[in-house]
């Protein structure tokens, strides 16, 4: 998206947020069981965990609301950094990424928003099914009914859908997906619903492929053996016989 398409949107009013809230106060829907970090992500720290990061990088940064767009994207862009450094404490890194998040969503830099996302989810036993779409709904509230901010937030994320099916993150894909479908309906023309509608399919359609395939798997004497070439080719065949 270029930034002269963003110049007008960064007038929009601003509501503060919370990490782990919606920019409208609303909290997620979406509900996640709490279990230990899988190998190679750390677990999130809890509130009173974060809290000395947190009045760190406010004393450091101070409010959103009392910076311009591009104020707010070099702070986002600073912690960022910070939220990526490996030799950082991880508390304080999470901290950094979820402020950087906060404050990229307040300037409207989409592209940005996306990246510290996908750093948090990288680095963070952070949900994909509970985080994207939190992501998009904050994105969605500070454009309110301003078409062209809802086109501009379709055109960034209806990629990231298609990248989360590609990768097999399907329930990811999925609730990303049913935000988006809201979303589109308050686009110029409702021009994104069909988009969204096409992708939809798509991943139903690369859903019901991997449920076949892991029936297939399942139900041979040799699952050990099975790779995915194999799996194609007894698929291939079940179907031609079918």
């Amino acid at each position: 998206v270029c930034s002269s398409d963003l110049v007008r949107f960064h007038s929009l009013p601003i509501e503060s947020s919370q990490p782990g809230t919606l920019l409208g106060g609303e909290t997620p829907s979406v509900v996640v069981e709490e279990r230990p970090a899988p190998k190679g992500r750390a677990a999130e720290p809890n509130a009173s965990e974060q809290s000395a990061a947190k009045q760190k990088f406010a004393a450091m940064y101070g409010s959103p609301g009392k910076k311009t767009p591009a104020e707010r994207s070099q702070t986002a862009l600073e912690l960022f950094d910070i939220g990526k450094q490996p030799e950082t404490a991880s508390v304080e890194r999470y901290v950094a990424l979820r402020e950087a998040q906060r404050w990229a969503v307040d300037a409207f830099n989409l592209k940005l928003a996306i990246d510290v996302t996908d750093q948090l989810l990288t680095d963070f036993d952070v949900q994909p099914t509970a985080e994207w779409p939190k992501l998009l709904t904050s994105l969605s509230s500070f454009a309110k009914d301003d078409y062209k901010a809802i086109d501009a937030i379709l055109e960034a994320t209806l990629p990231l859908a298609q990248r989360l099916s590609t990768d097999k993150q399907y329930e990811a894909a999925q609730s990303t997906l049913d935000v988006l479908g809201r979303v589109a309906m308050r686009s110029t023309g409702r021009r994104y619903v069909p988009r969204v509608a096409d992708l939809k399919s798509k991943l139903s359609d690369a859903k019901a492929e991997a449920k076949k395939a892991a029936r297939v798997v399942k139900a041979s004497p040799e699952p050990a053996g099975n790779t995915p070439k194999k799996v194609l080719l007894v698929m291939k065949n079940a179907d031609r016989k079918s």
